[in-house]
């Protein structure tokens, strides 16, 4: 087992808590969620803010930058992932709409109602 293969990966869970610390640095899922994605971005964003802010009341310039330099990385790589999340967030409703609109059909046409993807299959 690899190093990386022990870190907890984000969740929503995860990002619960006080720290920001999981939105900066726990491995992004492979294939994140939007609402995931969101959440991530709006802490890390909200983490920038507390860390620009500290440049102002004279912190240590240097862990500054650091730390601003690993939300830009961080926000860069949720940017990366969001058209993939967005369309996978899109394609799911319409395939949801288009059941529901299916099953509509059936139901003022009198016929058996469509089988959806969620229902049971035969012999299972």
């Amino acid at each position: 087992m690899t190093v990386d293969q022990l870190r907890p990966v984000l969740t929503m869970q995860a990002m619960e808590g006080d720290t920001w610390e999981p939105a900066l640095s726990y491995p992004l899922p492979e294939n994140p969620s939007l609402e995931l994605l969101e959440e991530a971005r709006a802490q890390v964003l909200t983490y920038l803010d507390f860390a620009s802010s500290d440049i102002a009341s004279g912190g240590d310039d240097a862990e500054t930058r650091k730390e601003i330099n690993r939300a830009a990385v961080r926000l860069t790589e949720i940017a990366l992932l969001l058209p993939f999340a967005v369309t996978s967030t899109v394609d799911e409703q319409l395939a949801k709409e288009r059941d529901e609109r299916l099953r509509e059909w059936a139901e003022q046409r009198g016929l058996r109602p469509v089988s959806g993807r969620d229902d049971p299959k035969p012999g299972c």
